[in-house]
Formats: structure tokens, sequence, C-alpha cells
């Protein structure tokens, strides 16, 4: 029998999974990080993961994000606004980031808050999570 086999049987073990469970509990800060640079390395297996989640879970995804907008309401509704007014040409998405200048995907960003919907930076995803934590303190 390979350590992967007894492993295995351990982990479906119930002493197995409870100790599993503590240390999980216990470790929980690290496996954040882990994962977060993780997916940093392997963003397009990290995608596909996700995707084939969805696919294969949709009525848990869709409660999640029904659960998700019934809590950001706010944001829920400026993103709308945003997306109505690109439809309808009264914003217009840029090609390039405004801060870094780079080409990939656009977002629009509420830097002065939920409350003025239109009124948004044009940030690539990096430059977008980078500049969130620091949203409304400017």
């Amino acid at each position: 029998m390979t350590r992967a086999e007894i492993a295995e049987r351990y982990d479906k073990s119930a002493k197995g999974r409870r100790w599993r469970k503590q240390w999980v509990k216990e470790n929980k800060e690290h496996l954040a990080e882990y994962h977060a640079q993780w997916v940093k390395k392997n963003s397009t297996k990290a995608a596909a993961a996700v995707a084939k989640w969805r696919k294969e879970n949709r009525l848990k995804y869709n409660a999640q994000i029904k659960k998700y907008q019934a809590a950001n309401k706010e944001k829920f509704v400026a993103y709308r606004k945003v997306r109505k007014a690109l439809k309808a040409g009264i914003l217009i998405r840029p090609e390039k980031c405004e801060r870094c200048d780079a080409t990939s995907k656009i977002d629009a960003h509420h830097h002065k808050g939920y409350e003025h919907p239109l009124e948004v930076l044009w940030l690539c995803r990096q430059c977008h999570v980078d500049q969130h934590p620091r949203t409304i303190t400017e």
C-alpha cells in the first residue's frame, strides 16, 4: 500500500475527518494565503475549476449569488446602472486602464462610492483589486 493510499484511507475515517477539520480550523489564515498564491500561479486551472463547480452546482451557486446580492443591494444597483449606461452609450468602456495602461479586461470602479453609480474609474482587474481596500477613504 502506498503512502497516498494510506493517507486517503485515513482521511476517509472518522478520526481522520475530525483531525482534518480541527487542523483546518487552526490554520485558516495559512490556508487562505496558500490558496491565494496558488490561484495567482495557476489562474487558468483555478478558473476552469471554478467554472466546472458552477456548472455542476448551479442551484447552490445561484443561491450564493442571491444571498450576496441581498447583502450588497447598493453595489448591485450601481452595477446595473453602469451596465445600462454602457448599453445606452452614455458611458463608453475604454480600451486601456486609467492607472497602468493595460489592455486586459477593464472594470468600472466606483471610486466615490456606490451612491455615485456613473462616476467610475476604468481599471484593469489588478488595479481594481489593488484599489479596493482604499475605496471610500480618498
